[in-house]
């Protein structure tokens, strides 16, 4: 039986601006900041002689959110940031003021998919942003009956 998602890993090749844009633009709060080697991680991974940083951070209602950077990998091939990707395309985030994330990410350069807009239902008001890494970011702003 599963409890729930413990965290999604994204693996980053700028751990410092990803971490700006987490931190900064969508208010997540640093839990941990480690470099990892030795053993434990050499068997989890299946990779010898491996080094890697992992910041956890989490969002007000506690979801977890994993950087992991490989500081002596160079990958050249990034993933292209497509909908129809195979794998992870996205996260999407529960956010409080969905024009205030927009704002930000539009100051700092990222991409804006599309402008905020309101289900047919009326009950969610959805955009989507790229941030670092090319990464899709789903937020989701969910509407209360006297919006």
């Amino acid at each position: 039986m599963t409890l729930g998602v413990r965290h999604t890993g994204i693996v980053v090749q700028d751990i410092e601006k990803s971490i700006f844009f987490w931190t900064n633009v969508l208010n997540f709060k640093i839990v941990s900041d480690n470099l990892e080697s030795g053993n434990f991680i050499e068997h989890l991974l299946g990779i010898p002689n491996i080094k890697v940083r992992t910041v956890k951070m989490v969002a007000a209602d506690e979801s977890m959110i994993e950087l992991l950077w490989f500081p002596e990998v160079q990958d050249t091939e990034s993933w292209s940031g497509s909908f129809t990707s195979t794998g992870l395309t996205h996260v999407a985030l529960n956010v409080k003021n969905i024009a205030d994330v927009i704002e930000k990410s539009s100051k700092l350069k990222y991409k804006i998919i599309n402008n905020a807009k309101k289900s047919e239902e009326n009950n969610v008001t959805v955009a989507f942003i790229v941030g670092p890494e090319k990464l899709l970011i789903e937020l989701v702003q969910e509407e209360d009956e006297t919006n």
